[in-house]
């Protein structure tokens, strides 16, 4: 009880916050992207976003192997997602590499939040298009990609709702080999906690993140997509065991 009323506390505080730094540096986003969508002004704006999202809502983060990240290459970035709270965590996992997430249709008609979304060319998806929809993925790929932009993409599809290790999809890894983009795993812990899938309360607490070494896609063909999937689950689930509590 005494922990449900301290996050009722912590939401009712963060929300408003939250919001106005939606408000306030998303239109920044939005003026900043309209010369350059993928300019260190932009980007700037993206990790203070992302910073006070996260100071305001109780979170620490710890994050270990951002060093094996080159500035100037581009990624496919993979990571369990286990909470909203994943968006901003992961925005700061990358830094100092860009990326853009890969999001569903419906998130793009929330006020503020969709025209932010489309002025910094996070790639819009619709799960109900079937193979129009790889088309039009592929479509907003060739235009971010030539800025530079890495991608995050969670391939297990969705949060997952028990915390454990869903399986993964072909698709960031097609992605990956098809436009010679090296994947990166990235294993994080302690969202789930602070920020349940289906609950309105903010627990805060300390989220945790590894970034493990790129996988080389350079050469490879789709035939080889399953065996990238397997190895970057692996990574992934590794890196979560070993972030667990002893």
């Amino acid at each position: 009880m005494g922990r449900t009323f301290l996050a009722a506390i912590r939401t009712a505080i963060a929300a408003p916050i939250v919001v106005l730094d939606l408000m306030i540096l998303g239109t920044g986003m939005v003026l900043a992207s309209r010369r350059n969508p993928a300019s260190p002004a932009v980007q700037r704006l993206i990790r203070w976003w992302s910073r006070i999202f996260l100071v305001a809502a109780g979170v620490k983060l710890d994050v270990a192997g951002k060093d094996q990240l080159e500035r100037g290459r581009s990624y496919v970035f993979v990571a369990n997602h286990a909470s909203n709270i994943d968006i901003p965590v992961n925005f700061l996992v990358a830094d100092p590499v860009p990326i853009r997430y890969l999001a569903k249709k419906e998130l793009f008609g929330v006020p503020v939040l969709g025209w932010v979304m489309r002025a910094v060319r996070i790639v819009r998806t619709d799960r109900q298009a079937g193979r129009m929809a790889h088309e039009e993925i592929n479509r907003q790929l060739d235009e971010i990609i030539p800025m530079g932009l890495s991608l995050m993409i969670y391939p297990e599809g969705t949060r997952s709702r028990s915390g454990e290790l869903g399986s993964f999809k072909r698709g960031a890894f097609r992605i990956a080999i098809d436009n010679g983009m090296d994947v990166v795993p990235v294993s994080i812990s302690g969202t789930r906690e602070i920020f349940p899938p289906g609950s309105k309360l903010i627990y805060g607490g300390h989220a945790k993140a590894i970034v493990h070494p790129p996988i080389p896609v350079a050469g490879l063909e789709r035939a080889e997509i399953g065996r990238v999937m397997e190895e970057a689950r692996e990574a992934i689930a590794k890196g979560l065991a070993a972030l667990e509590p002893v």
